[in-house]
């Protein structure tokens, strides 16, 4: 498969900070995922051949595919 990896395109004027890679992450970083909210990297788990991404809410685990939390994931700025 393959083929080059497309570069997102963030809005201008998005109050979210920087798109984030998901394998960049460490357990235990804050991530903002543009519907759900703050929340928590645990880890990266493999399933099913595919790779998916782990993040504890307040009430809940969420479990993303790579590419989807590629989009939707954010580095939580503690500063901004």
């Amino acid at each position: 498969g393959g083929g080059g990896r497309r570069k997102g395109v963030v809005a201008a004027g998005s109050s979210l900070g920087h798109r984030v890679d998901p394998r960049e992450l460490e357990a235990g970083e804050y991530v903002v995922h543009k519907k759900v909210g703050v929340g928590k990297f645990v880890c990266i788990s493999a399933e099913d051949g595919l790779d998916y991404v782990f993040i504890q809410y307040a009430d809940a685990m969420a479990k993303l595919a790579v590419d989807q939390a590629a989009r939707m994931l954010y580095r939580y700025n503690l500063y901004a």
